[in-house]
């Protein structure tokens, strides 16, 4: 709706008197009006600013929304000649910027009909209201033609509104009725859509709005709301008054408002739409389906209007809606509907998974880098405690396909029955699980299905994969009503029972965690109505049994004070009509723990919904799984404790959350509503995959910690589950140290993570843990031994030490050594359990075998990083230079250039940030003569590497090696693209440093830069080599040479290095050595350039190599308007 009139008339000034008296009328409205009180009207969406905008300006904005979801808001700053008039600009999931910015503006006007780009215009008031229409899109604007007439000498007639259409069409309007239609690339005068005489005065029938909607019906509207037409039968018929000649306001959508009501037009006549209370001046979007006033958001329905949000404190001017979210602009910024990144999902399509699925979880039980599903499904209904499992295997987009073969069943419907996790070694998750036929059974992954390979007998068991002896494999604890049991993995899934465990009355369940710190796991056994007790090892098999002083029938070990230290955190499910909040109980030195309450943190699921390294909190029933009344509701946490925003996200009862997609953000499936995937963005994030790098080849239970770059305490933690973790930061444009502690001790630490990267851990295995596990094993075959069972092994054993040592094959990828895994411990260890003798040759036998597989894997590593970076693999060298090299490379992006840059450069914290932050600068630039960045990280052994778009030619060099000189045309080109590239780096705040004909590629297109210049800072520590190299030093400039700081002039010295050497065949500057070339290039002139040089290259070469820096080109857009004023000519 427009509720201010133009802000001139024909020949005279601004109208002072228009805004005052709508102001006015506003207020004598709101005094009259009877509001209802905030509770009733209050909706369930909350806003905050996200854009802060301090020049509005007192004209009527616009705001729009293209077809891509993309927004645009155009604001016409202050009436003054200091006011500047902006358009600005967000693509769908990004980040606002200023796409256009100008002199102070009137009649703003947008529309689009295709994603990405809009049609923006407005009158230049100081300019005599010249009507402007540009086409301006993310990469830049170009002006289009303007139906333009003179309203008087001094003025134009104003252009008040532009709709362009599909296919070559569209309208404007302007004053005194004026019409016009885009026909073949111009403005058609078109009939008024009313009678315009000079007795009426310019600003009657002002057209201040034409709009086409979706089902192709246009309105055109008269500034200030009063009169109305609409599009019917080819001509333009004006719509009846609202409630006749009283006081109202129209909309171009077929909406009207009078007295604080709101009315569609439709069949001829206005029917009223109900609301729950009167309105104040509306503002609508321009398909009349959301609305705003006086601080109340709504929407629009077909029967009625609802207030989603009420008591706003800002005043709306224009609302619009784009990917499922209401965007307000207020006179001080642009308001989101939703508040400190709140989580939202989106339903998936029916077939995606199936509803009802109970204790879920989610695991990447394939090992194929994406999860998968493992849940259980009611037998006769969720009141018979029976239930069957079901697997599903995720396609790494999203889709779930039910797995083939035969699983586990009949199934409790409890917790505590199954739990997933590398039993054998293998590099998948096996299952573990307790049926109802009294039976515990292993199972395990093997060619795309479970098989059953072991099973004891237990009744009404519960089951937990732990590693108890500290060896690197998972050990299987069984809880009955009876006693506790620990059965030991002798590492390829053969269980031997182990020593007594404890074994507290009426534990349902025990969780398993390095409560201590030191290495081993503790447990936290839950007792339904009895205080739970804290199970610390003090020895591998041997325990503490301490009471812990709280209450807790369900339970968790959390991180919520985010200290990386885990803490029981107890829940009580006395009352399901009530949710208690945790109680918290950290572990101390001397061996209990002092509990601590979280008041504002109810009970539940733990994990961060929103990746602000915070943890949130889904209340859930963690005993038996979330029956309770208020299961379900979802809490973020931050700095100001946990807020409810289950109104926006949706209760979550029962909830698995996974990242089911591979897009790294957390979605989450609930029986009732099935699977959710979030809508956020997920660069906030940090994904850590510790899958290969100890103990079961999935480090279940190793928590990863992150603290500020510059030192701290963590300000964000998470446990690892199936191997891999997902950690939200804070700040999501800092860098981060990332900390990894393993279940067993070992910790790594990486320095300089940031959002969106990707961490893999998979060295932390050596020769001392190796001799740990032999001295291990040592022990534990004396305690197992039973020489008359096994006494026929003794010639097995040797004949498979002797069958190692021939062969030496690396086998599976568990702990360190794979051989040592597979042959001594699964083949010697029925050796060794004879008896002492045994005992004796254990030790040289592991000991050799560690050595041998852990020399091969070393061999085998450095094998493997000369023919591979990360993800990349290396083809072919393209270029080696002082810090870095150029390979030809295979990896996500397909056939790259990656450059990889040597870790010592990369260790100087000022060249890693540089070297990023001109990396994201350089992903963010797309230009046609430089080479588009595609990726830019950090190797596990400190090298850098930037993956780049791959160009087909030869360089500069070697073109100029073959032709020797090029001819003036040649040059003019070679220097139009390079200069038009170096235009771009500088716009962006990057300067190259390194412009020189190695850089330069000859690609079809014409000439790309390569080469960013990124740790160049590093590469030329001294100038006193005789006789080395100088290839690089002689295109510097006098300034950089000698390591003073430079700016884009620098890189224009250096390209008139280039071109001159093009011209002539050699450079202008030669010495021996690199102290005389630091000298000519300071203090000798360059040779003449011959005479066949066109007079204008030789000019323009001269000013590059001018070495006062005020005579050179100041900028690479200089020398490029340089160039292109020659090509006119």
């Amino acid at each position: 709706m427009f509720n201010s009139r133009p802000s001139r008339a024909p020949g005279g000034g601004v109208l002072p008197w228009v805004l005052p008296l709508l102001v006015l009328a506003a207020a004598c409205d709101s005094a009259s009006r009877e509001r209802p009180p905030v509770a009733e009207a209050a909706g369930t969406w909350r806003f905050y600013r996200e854009l802060s905008l301090d020049e509005v300006g007192g004209n009527v904005p616009a705001m729009h929304v293209d077809p891509g979801g993309g927004l645009w808001v155009a604001v016409s700053g202050d009436a003054t000649t200091a006011g500047r008039s902006r358009l600005y600009h967000r693509p769908p999931g990004g980040s606002w910027r200023v796409v256009h910015e100008g002199p102070f503006a009137t009649e703003l006007s947008l529309s689009s009909w295709r994603a990405g780009e809009v049609y923006f215009g407005f009158n230049h008031t100081l300019n005599g209201f010249e009507p402007n229409l540009l086409r301006v899109t993310a990469e830049g604007s170009e002006p289009m033609p303007t139906p333009r007439e003179r309203l008087d000498d001094s003025e134009f007639l104003q252009v008040g509104s532009y709709a362009l259409l599909p296919d070559g069409d569209g309208w404007a309007c302007g004053q005194r009725a004026r019409m016009w239609r885009w026909r073949n690339g111009a403005w058609v005068h078109q009939p008024s859509f009313a009678a315009w005489t000079p007795e009426a005065g310019a600003n009657t029938y002002y057209c201040g709005q034409v709009h086409f909607d979706a089902q192709g019906q246009g309105w055109v509207l008269e500034y200030g709301g009063a009169r109305l037409w609409r599009w019917t039968d080819g001509r333009w018929e004006r719509v009846p008054p609202l409630d006749g000649d009283k006081e109202h306001a129209l909309h171009a959508s077929g909406l009207g408002s009078r007295e604080g009501r709101l009315y569609r037009f439709e069949e001829d006549r206005w029917h009223p739409i109900p609301g729950p209370f009167s309105l104040g001046n509306i503002v609508l979007d321009v398909d009349g389906r959301w609305g705003a006033s006086e601080g109340t958001v709504f929407r629009v329905e077909r029967e009625r209007w609802v207030p989603v949000a009420s008591g706003l404190r800002f005043e709306p001017r224009a609302i619009a809606e784009s990917g499922g979210e209401v965007w307000v602009l207020a006179h001080d910024g642009i308001y989101r509907s939703t508040d400190r990144r709140v989580p939202t999902f989106a339903e998936t399509p029916p077939g995606t998974l199936p509803k009802g699925l109970l204790h879920t979880e989610a695991a990447d039980f394939d090992g194929d880098g994406d999860e998968d599903l493992l849940a259980l499904t009611p037998e006769g209904g969720e009141g018979t405690g029976s239930a069957s499992m079901v697997a599903f295997r995720n396609d790494g987009a999203g889709r779930f396909v039910p797995l083939d073969g035969e699983l586990p069943r009949p199934i409790q419907l409890w917790n505590g029955r199954f739990a997933l996790g590398d039993l054998d070694g293998d590099g998948d998750l096996d299952l573990a699980v307790a049926t109802r036929a009294g039976t515990v059974e292993v199972w395990r992954f093997s060619a795309g299905r479970f098989e059953r390979a072991w099973a004891l007998p237990a009744n009404n068991a519960s089951v937990a994969l732990v590693d108890m002896e500290g060896d690197g494999d998972l050990d299987l604890h069984v809880v009955t009503q009876e006693r506790h049991a620990f059965y030991l993995n002798d590492g390829a899934g053969q269980f031997t029972l182990g020593p007594e465990a404890p074994t507290p009355p009426g534990t349902d369940h025990v969780l398993w965690d390095d409560a201590d710190g030191d290495g081993d796991a503790d447990g936290f056994a839950l007792r339904w109505r009895d205080p739970p007790l804290l199970l610390r090892q003090d020895a591998p098999g041997h325990f503490q049994v301490l009471p812990l002083p709280l209450v807790a029938e369900g339970g968790a070990w959390t991180d919520l004070d985010r200290d990386g230290r885990p803490e029981a955190s107890a829940q009580r499910l006395h009352n399901p009509e009530r949710a208690f909040p945790f109680v918290t109980c950290p572990p101390t030195p001397s061996g209990g723990c002092e509990p601590w309450p979280h008041p504002a943190a109810p009970a539940g699921l733990v994990v961060d919904l929103d990746l602000d390294g915070h943890p949130d909190v889904i209340q859930a029933e963690l005993r038996v799984g979330a029956r309770m009344t208020q299961g379900g509701e979802v809490y973020l946490g931050g700095a100001r404790g946990f807020e409810r925003i289950t109104d926006i996200t949706g209760p979550l009862s029962q909830p698995a959350v996974f990242d089911a997609n591979g897009d790294g953000a957390p979605d989450v499936y609930t029986p009732e509503r099935g699977l959710l995937l979030a809508t956020a963005n997920a660069g906030r994030a940090v994904r850590v995959d510790v899958s290969a790098s100890h103990s079961d080849s999935r480090a279940e239970g190793a928590w990863v910690l992150l603290r500020p770059e510059a030192g701290g305490p963590p300000v964000a933690t998470v446990r690892a589950r199936g191997g891999r973790a997902r950690v939200g930061l804070p700040d999501p444009l800092a860098r981060y140290t990332l900390e990894v502690r393993f279940p067993t001790g070992e910790r790594r630490t990486l320095a300089g993570v940031s959002a969106g990267s990707t961490v893999r851990v998979s060295d932390v295995e050596g020769p001392a843990r190796a001799g740990r596990l032999a001295m291990l094993w040592v022990s534990n075959s004396v305690r197992l031994a039973n020489g008359p069972r096994e006494g026929v092994s003794l010639l097995l054993g040797l004949l498979a030490l002797g069958w190692v040592g021939r062969r030496l094959v690396p086998g599976q990828q568990r702990v360190t050594l794979p051989v040592f895994a597979t042959s001594v411990l699964v083949l010697l260890g029925p050796l060794v359990r004879w008896g002492a003798p045994g005992v004796l040759l254990l030790g040289p036998g592991a000991l050799l075998a560690s050595l041998s597989t852990g020399l091969l894997r070393a061999w085998n590593q450095r094998r493997r990083a000369r023919r591979h970076a990360g993800p990349y693999v290396l083809l072919e060298q393209l270029g080696s230079g002082a810090a870095a090299t150029v390979w030809r490379a295979r990896g996500p992006h397909g056939e790259v250039a990656l450059k990889l840059f040597d870790a010592e450069a990369m260790s100087h914290p000022e060249v890693r940030d540089r070297f990023f932050r001109e990396a994201r600068a350089g992903m963010q630039m797309a230009h046609s003569n430089l080479v588009r960045i595609l990726e830019a990280g950090t190797l596990e052994d400190g090298r850098g590497f930037l993956a780049m778009q791959l160009v087909d030619g030869p360089s500069l060099r070697a073109h100029l090696a073959v032709r020797g000189t090029l001819a003036a045309d040649e040059v003019r080109g070679l220097a139009h693209d390079v200069a038009s590239a170096l235009a771009a780096l500088h716009g962006a705040g990057v300067v190259h440093r390194d412009v020189k004909p190695e850089n330069i590629l000859l690609g079809s297109q014409g000439a790309v830069l390569t080469d960013l210049g990124l740790v160049r800072s590093i590469v030329f520590k001294t100038v006193t080599r005789h006789g080395a190299a100088v290839g690089t030093l002689a295109y510097m400039s006098p300034e950089q040479c000698v390591g003073r700081p430079v700016d884009g002039r620098s890189d224009v010295w250096s390209l008139g290095v280039v071109l001159y050497e093009l011209l002539c065949g050699h450079r202008p500057f030669l010495g021996t050595h690199e102290l005389e070339l630091v000298y000519r290039i300071h203090n000798t002139p360059a040779a003449p350039l011959p005479s066949t040089v066109p007079e204008d290259l030789r000019a323009l070469i001269d000013r590059c190599l001018s070495r006062d820096l005020e005579e050179r080109f100041q900028s690479a857009e200089a020398l490029l308007e340089a160039l292109d004023r020659k090509e006119a000519a």
